[in-house]
């Protein structure tokens, strides 16, 4: 709301004076009203609130005015959304599509529900998909003179299609020794990708790639010496891919303790199962061959000579 002339004007004594407000109606729906607050060196009115009231006419109607799709799974299926589009204040709708270019994963579809007065549009999103967020404006022309043109924004955000887990390197500032974390990375479509490569944006920090049960791992090694400094760190990982030959990893501290994440090199040696114990154990026989007690021997006292 913009107010024309100047804010400091003096009104004579039975003078009158006019104010020209200029509203925008963009953000307006239907009906609407709003204050106006005028200063002055009264001092029995130093504040008079002026009422704006008025009516937004729309010469049509869409809903919903965006599309929202939300996460979508990069395999499909595919998801069709409808919008409809009635008649408004204004004169009949000739509503037709405009020829701008749209992305590939999007398709229109603009149906005639009742001539004049309601059409349905269907928009409909379908894989493949080149990126992770998808985001355009479908453009209709309404064949109404106080509105000719009207736009339907879309959006959808695509599930990726490799995924590290976990999602990020995280090292503590404090550690007592050299810090490893490990990572791998999970393509959506289930198919085996290998790892070219990796590098970190870091000199003082080092990446290296080993393979841990048949399945490729990234390792980012921390010396117990190495400081933070300023600027975020990345792990890139280069892969045969060719949708997605990189992959970008941060690498965040924190000041919390962190238990040492289970590496190959640190892992503590398993305890055997209670089965393997007793497997190892040797058997005692069941039954115990009976041992006959040894013999006490008796003493007789030595018989007295017999004297004649």
């Amino acid at each position: 709301m913009k107010f024309n002339g100047r804010s400091d004007r003096t009104i004579k004594p039975g003078a009158v004076e006019k104010l020209s407000v200029t509203l925008s109606s963009r953000k307006y729906r239907g009906s609407f009203s709003k204050k106006i607050t005028v200063t002055t060196n009264d001092p029995l009115h130093p504040r008079v609130t002026l009422l704006c009231k008025g009516q937004v006419l729309l010469p049509l109607k869409v809903n919903p005015r965006n599309i929202n799709f939300g996460k979508v799974s990069r395999k499909g299926p595919s998801q069709t959304k409808k919008v409809v589009i009635t008649r408004g204040d204004g004169g009949p709708l000739q509503p037709q599509l405009t020829s701008d270019k749209k992305p590939a994963e999007i398709q229109t579809k603009l149906t005639e529900i009742k001539p004049g007065e309601r059409y349905e549009l269907e928009v409909t999103l379908t894989p493949p998909f080149k990126s992770e967020r998808l985001r355009t404006n479908i453009k209709l022309q309404t064949g109404i003179a106080e509105a000719p043109t009207t736009t339907i924004a879309v959006y959808a955000s695509i599930a990726p299609r490799v995924v590290p887990k976990p999602t990020r390197f995280t090292v503590p500032k404090k550690r007592d020794g050299e810090w490893q974390q490990s990572i791998q990375l999970i393509w959506e479509d289930g198919k085996e990708h290998r790892i070219l490569g990796a590098t970190v944006n870091d000199s003082k920090l080092r990446v290296e790639i080993e393979d841990k049960n048949g399945r490729q791992q990234v390792v980012l090694k921390v010396s117990p010496l190495y400081s933070v400094g300023k600027g975020g760190r990345t792990v890139i990982v280069k892969t045969d891919d060719p949708l997605q030959p990189q992959v970008k990893v941060p690498i965040s501290f924190t000041r919390q303790r962190i238990k040492q994440p289970r590496h190959r090199a640190f892992a503590k040696p398993q305890r055997p199962s209670r089965e393997s114990r007793s497997a190892r154990r040797p058997k005692s026989p069941t039954t115990m061959p009976a041992i006959a007690p040894a013999p006490v021997p008796t003493t007789q006292p030595a018989a007295a000579p017999v004297r004649g």
